[in-house]
């Protein structure tokens, strides 16, 4: 894997959405989140890859080694190295989940019928050591993994195109269905469209012969009429004309990248050439379709897997529907990988600068189920835990900052060289190689929370900086009220739109002026806690389990929608930071 220091440069780019670190919940047809930079693979027809052979290394005997870190992979064996800071404890044994579940095949799925795959290969990649499967008689897997993280799910099976599903856990066991790929479905589409599955001429001369990685899944709407449907009219174009694209696929430095499609299939999956737009169906009530289809050139001299970031935008009446971006995991060997988009409030702006620590930094360490990466969950000492690592990242953000000052910790922060700090190479995905983390928390460089901590650390990794106070009225208030297509993140559907202060969804009525909105936060009892319980809209002492953020956060809280996809989004960030700063009223 290429880490260099600079704003990174490979071709992994950004798409799919983020990865915890040490939670989809599950069912028949999943999220499938950020799809995990998988690595070099075998095709479907080879064993899983070996998980490498651990460092035998040398116990840490408490002596320091003048700063020499071991870089090695020690499968938990102590670091031997000293940087400055307390000698490294080694890590505890994770928590491990069982994941577990049945093996469907996909093109069946999608006609209706659940035809389940047996002696199916099921590798877990992300994860140290790589944790393998084979589908019983009944379909049935079962692997344990990491507990607070990601993982993808590789399948692999004489007769099928190797398929490639991202899994999210928290500290519970999930149940997760995967699907694997009928080889003459994926014929059948790229017949249809006239699409050749064989070695070509990349695009780009200069990259050589490609292959293509396919990119299967579903487009789903916004909830705004009551529960997230697979979306239906989502257009190839967004002129009458048909002449500019709706659909953009980016590679890493935001150049255009060479794909076909997206080719748009019937609600049951079987090829529709004539489509140019998404198809919905209501089968009795229970919505079907949504089936979009890309073929996306991955260079054969390189990584098997490429990132490439996948955005839909185009107008819808009066306002403009956005879906992503994501970042998505394309592989060659015709490599499937199964991922859903879903329809976006306005897109979150890139990180620009001026990062702070306690109220965009530290959220990124919360539990998984709490929309952070989990990190928390191994690095602590709740109850007497050693830290992983020695670094306790548990108990606030000061507490956190002491495990991560580059003054004491020169390795784990790198001011020198950011890519190089361990709180960004541990939990990153490793292209080549078994990953050095047990369980993976950033997909790729482009990441959202990676790019915040490399910018954290780029700019001196400090904890002092202030900034401006957030303005309630100004800039929180309209992130409430106001439609999706005008600045808001989606909340007007469901909590203004046709509703009152009787009738809103749990109570929550957003449309009333500013000081009728900020009374609804912070001064009423909400009807609906949800899965845990949390009795305030806005916690002040706990600004993280506040309903206002962790409701519409992906992986936390029950909710129709889900605009953030973690704690790295920055408006959920903003959000953090107003009831950080004691979620005051400024309204004139």
């Amino acid at each position: 894997m290429i880490k260099n220091s600079s704003a990174i440069s490979t071709l992994a780019l950004s798409l799919l959405i983020l990865a915890p670190a040490c939670g989809d919940s599950g069912g028949d047809d999943p999220d499938t989140g950020v799809v995990a930079d998988t690595g070099i693979h075998p095709d479907a027809n080879v064993p899983p890859p070996d998980a490498g052979r651990p460092d035998l290394g040398t116990p840490d005997l408490g002596t320091p080694d003048l700063g020499t870190p071991d870089t090695g992979i020690d499968g938990g064996t102590p670091d031997v190295g000293y940087d400055g800071g307390p000698e490294d404890a080694g890590p505890p044994p994770p928590t491990d989940v069982r994941v577990y579940g049945t093996v469907y095949k996909l093109g069946a799925y999608l006609l209706g019928n659940n035809e389940l795959n047996a002696n199916t290969n099921v590798t877990a990649l992300g994860t140290f050591p790589l944790q393998s499967a084979l589908s019983d008689g009944t379909g049935a897997y079962q692997v344990q993994l990491p507990a607070n993280g990601y993982a993808f799910m590789w399948l692999s099976k004489a007769g099928y195109n190797p398929t490639y599903q991202k899994v999210s856990t928290t500290t519970v066991d999930l149940n997760q269905n995967l699907y694997s790929v009928e080889n003459a479905w994926v014929n059948a589409i790229a017949a249809a469209h006239n699409v050749t599955l064989a070695n070509h001429a990349c695009n780009d001369a200069a990259l050589g012969t490609c292959q293509y990685g396919i990119v299967v899944g579903r487009l789903y709407d916004d909830g705004a009429a009551g529960a997230v449907r697979p979306a239906g009219g989502v257009p190839r174009y967004k002129d009458v004309g048909q002449t500019i694209p709706a659909w953009s696929v980016k590679d890493n430095a935001g150049a255009d990248w060479y794909f076909r499609g997206p080719y748009f299939l019937n609600y049951d999956g079987t090829p529709d050439a004539a489509a140019v737009a998404s198809i919905q169906y209501n089968d009795n009530g229970n919505y079907r379709g949504g089936l979009y289809v890309m073929f996306v050139d991955v260079p054969i001299a390189g990584p098997e897997a490429i990132d490439v970031t996948v955005s839909v935008e185009y107008p819808n009446n009066a306002e403009t529907r956005y879906f992503g971006p994501h970042t998505v995991k394309t592989f060659r060997n015709f490599g499937v990988t199964w991922y859903h988009l879903y329809q976006n409030a306005n897109p979150p702006p890139p990180v620009v600068g001026d990062v702070d620590f306690d109220t965009q930094v530290y959220p990124l360490f919360l539990p998984v189920a709490q929309g952070g990466f989990g990190c928390i969950g191994c690095h602590t000492n709740q109850g007497g835990a050693i830290p992983a690592g020695g670094m306790n990242l548990y108990g606030g953000a000061d507490i956190a900052y002491a495990s991560l000052n580059p003054a004491n910790y020169p390795q784990r922060v790198n001011l020198t060289t950011p890519a190089d700090s361990y709180v960004l190479t541990k939990p990153l995905y490793e292209a080549e190689g078994p990953q050095n983390h047990p369980i993976y928390a950033f997909a790729n460089t482009q990441d959202p929370g990676y790019q915040l901590i490399y910018t954290w650390i780029q700019e001196g990794a400090v904890r002092n900086f202030v900034p401006p106070p957030v303005s309630f009225y100004d800039d929180i208030r309209p992130l409430l009220y106001r439609p999706a297509g005008q600045g808001g993140v989606g909340c007007y559907a469901c909590h203004v739109n046709g509703v009152d202060a009787n009738t809103a969804p749990g109570g929550a009525y957003y449309g009333g002026d500013g000081n009728a909105l900020h009374a609804v936060l912070t001064a009423q009892t909400p009807t609906d806690n949800g899965a845990t319980g949390e009795a305030y809209r806005v916690n002040l002492q706990y600004p993280e389990r506040s309903l206002l953020l962790t409701n519409p956060t992906e992986g936390v809280e029950p909710h129709p929608i889900k605009p953030f996809l973690n704690n790295a989004d920055a408006r959920y960030q903003l959000l953090y930071r107003w009831i950080a700063e004691g979620a005051l009223n400024d309204t004139p």
